[in-house]
């Protein structure tokens, strides 16, 4: 039985542990700063091109575990896991983690499709929507979203959840 997981940078020490034939990290930032272009990010999950440099590719954050895995980098991360029987999700409750696991999950279940779209969209809205609706299927990503949406600027001081600890520290 072949088993494959798919993490976060947070996995790194996964790939010793020896509870899989293959560990993928995904190492895209998506909790501050501006997020990649929705291109690059079908290209980095898509099939290898001969234009994509160097961390532009799912596979470039693989070690293969098989001359077979090696053989197969170049396709595309959906065509690369049909070869596996088991494919794990392993991602923390850190907001870009859950950031993670809703974009990978985005083309496969409805609840994280929503949720990248709201996380995507240029004001933070439909983050707020989304919020009251039913997030079961996910259950680590209300308290993320929270933490995220926390890090606004009040309406009142004009500060955010990290300057008012701060603040709070320093009094």
């Amino acid at each position: 039985m072949k088993r494959l997981i798919l993490t976060s940078a947070s996995g790194f020490g996964l790939h010793g542990a020896g509870l899989a034939d293959l560990v993928i990290h995904f190492c895209f930032r998506f909790a501050w700063g501006q997020l990649p272009s929705p291109d690059e990010l079908s290209a980095y999950l898509g099939a290898r091109s001969e234009e994509q440099g160097p961390g532009r590719h799912w596979s470039d954050y693989a070690r293969p575990g098989s001359a077979d895995d090696e053989e197969r980098q170049d396709l595309s991360l959906v065509e690369f896991c049909e070869a596996y029987d088991t494919i794990e999700l392993w991602f923390d409750p850190q907001p870009n983690d859950q950031l993670q696991l809703i974009w990978l999950l985005e083309t496969e279940l409805n609840t994280a499709s929503r949720s990248w779209q709201a996380y995507s969209s240029p004001t933070p809205e439909a983050c707020f929507d989304l919020l009251s609706s039913n997030l079961s299927a996910l259950p680590l990503l209300r308290p993320a979203l929270v933490e995220l949406l926390e890090e606004l600027p009040s309406g009142v001081t004009g500060l955010g959840a990290t300057e008012m600890r701060m603040l709070e520290m320093l009094a």
